[in-house]
């Protein structure tokens, strides 16, 4: 199959402002003009996320930018090293990034809820840390200007967990920067991630916040829970055209559940999320 020509490679990768960045993969598909029978190609990647598995037992593929059809490498993340989960396109003009994680269904759910506030439980090992992660993900990409609280009763409990492994997933491209003495990392599109220990419930009064992530929600003051329950106030995360509002603003406790409990599952989105740097 002859695959779209490529551009020029340049050198110096071009400086980019992106806001809107995201785009789904049948969109994806149609700007880089494959077809069809590609579509299984492009979204069913190794657990390496570096190579693609035809339906041909003992062939592999490459994993090729749906955007221009240039082989696709490892990104590097915001901890400097290669990223756990995301690929971007060797065309050094092309600008596109790959998630290639893949929820389970109980992940799935998560992402797939809309209400306000949602709890997001599950023992060692069942991925729930990785769900609050791409939470915040998906919150920075949908949201230009977002101001997004990520904490927990003790600093170490987010530093050496979700911070950490976003860290080493999310590429450095979309960091335009961070302050450690302030404790915010700030990304292209004007969004902020602030961490925030909740172990004391005045200091959370004077921001107002568009994702509110609480890890070891058990562990939290109730005093602190209700006081950014009423932090939910940043419209970045709110878009009305004529009389009808989306409202995506969320707070998410995370935190192990009791003995004999479970989360009900539900159907599992199967195909990677893809985002495009105009």
């Amino acid at each position: 199959m002859t695959q779209p020509q490529t551009q020029p490679q340049q050198t110096k990768k071009t400086k980019v402002k992106a806001s809107d960045i995201f785009a789904t993969i049948d969109e994806a598909l149609a700007v880089a003009n494959l077809p069809q029978e590609d579509y299984a190609r492009i979204a069913k990647y190794e657990e390496d996320a570096a190579v693609l598995r035809s339906t041909d037992p003992g062939h592999n593929y490459q994993a090729l930018c749906p955007r221009c059809g240039s082989p696709l490498q490892q990104a590097t993340s915001i901890s400097g090293s290669t990223s756990t989960d995301w690929l971007e396109c060797s065309n050094s003009v092309c600008n596109t990034y790959v998630d290639t994680y893949r929820p389970m269904p109980h992940q799935a759910a998560v992402h797939k809820d809309s209400h306000r506030i949602i709890g997001n439980f599950g023992s060692y090992g069942t991925g729930k840390t990785k769900t609050s992660e791409k939470e915040i993900e998906k919150h920075i990409f949908l949201t230009p200007d977002a101001n997004i609280l990520l904490g927990a009763n003790i600093t170490s409990q987010y530093e050496q967990t979700l911070l950490r492994d976003f860290e080493k997933s999310f590429p450095i491209d979309f960091l335009e920067g961070r302050s450690q003495q302030k404790g915010y990392l700030d990304f292209i599109n004007g969004a902020r991630l602030m961490l925030r220990p909740f172990d004391d419930p005045d200091k959370l009064r004077s921001n107002n916040y568009s994702l509110v992530v609480m890890l070891e929600a058990s562990e939290i003051n109730a005093d602190a829970f209700h006081q950014l329950k009423t932090r939910l106030r940043n419209t970045a995360a709110t878009y009305t055209n004529n009389s009808t509002t989306w409202d995506w603003r969320k707070l998410i406790c995370e935190s192990n559940p009791d003995s004999g409990k479970h989360i009900k599952s539900c159907p599992s989105i199967n195909i990677p999320l893809i985002h495009l740097k105009a």
